[in-house]
């Protein structure tokens, strides 16, 4: 096969959906990388899943192995080549987290049945994603409304910054008062009480494992949206941003693109902003 035209229509495909270049130049180096692997054979996507269990056997990092499946899976669509539903082999997707309908269906009743707290803990948690030692330290001096910002404090090393609040969810944080301290075991059994709340049924609560687990869903809607890596690693705050899945660790240096600019270009498209309106 002509991995020249493969790449081409690929790198066409992302144009047309109007990728910014650091995305479309990411996924071209793993759909590269992948099609040199093959020597030239014809592939299916039994072939894209063994590349990426390689990644795996490798010790790559679980959010690589994640967006070299989202890259391959452009590269067989833009190319009319079937790719299977079929997940990479990561045990991190073995973990639970929620589908876009439970999210809808979690803030959907949090807006009817929850309190001013939880509503504005799980907005923090569906749309940035933070983990719940994160949402318990914030406060009151960490709002700027005159702005639409937000500072986040974070656990694991992650990057300490400010982030855009979105029109759509200031009513949710700028009506709760951020001024009680809870601990974390407090936070894991908030947890349960908001998903019974939104009329979760019990087998539901079994499955999702806790606060984690919507920032799961908010990483998973994020790729599969085709954010850019780096700005996703910048706005999810992860603790290494040179070293971005799929991306060359010199692109993550030169690319200086604003935060709070980028911020606004991912909530502009975050699957679940719609869902707090």
């Amino acid at each position: 096969m002509d991995n020249n035209l493969l790449l081409k229509r690929l790198k066409d495909e992302l144009v047309n959906y109007d990728r910014n270049k650091s995305t479309v130049n990411t996924y071209l180096t793993i759909a590269q990388d992948f099609l040199k692997s093959l020597k030239n054979k014809e592939f299916t996507d039994s072939d894209a899943i063994s590349y990426l269990a390689k990644l795996r056997e490798q010790g790559k990092a679980d959010n690589t192995i994640r967006f070299a499946h989202y890259a391959l899976r452009r590269l067989f669509v833009a190319n009319k080549i079937e790719f299977s539903k079929r997940p990479p082999p990561i045990k991190e997707l073995d973990r639970p987290y929620f589908t876009e309908e439970e999210i809808q269906k979690l803030i959907g009743n949090a807006k009817t049945f929850c309190d001013e707290q939880q509503k504005a803990f799980l907005v923090m948690s569906t749309i940035y994603a933070l983990r719940r030692g994160e949402i318990i330290i914030i406060r009151p001096e960490d709002i700027d409304k005159k702005n639409h910002t937000i500072f986040i404090h974070t656990e694991k090393g992650g990057i300490q910054r400010e982030q855009f609040i979105p029109e759509d969810i200031r009513k949710y944080i700028y009506n709760y008062n951020w001024d009680y301290e809870l601990s974390k075991a407090t936070m894991s059994v908030l947890f349960y009480i908001i998903l019974d709340k939104c009329k979760f049924k019990l087998e539901e609560l079994a499955k999702h494992s806790g606060w984690h687990s919507i920032r799961r869903s908010v990483v998973t809607y994020l790729m599969q949206a085709n954010v850019n890596p780096i700005s996703l690693s910048r706005f999810i705050r992860w603790k290494s941003q040179t070293t971005v899945p799929g991306a060359s660790p010199m692109i993550a240096i030169y690319d200086r693109t604003e935060g709070l600019v980028a911020d606004k270009e991912i909530l502009s498209i975050h699957p679940f902003i719609a869902f707090w309106k």
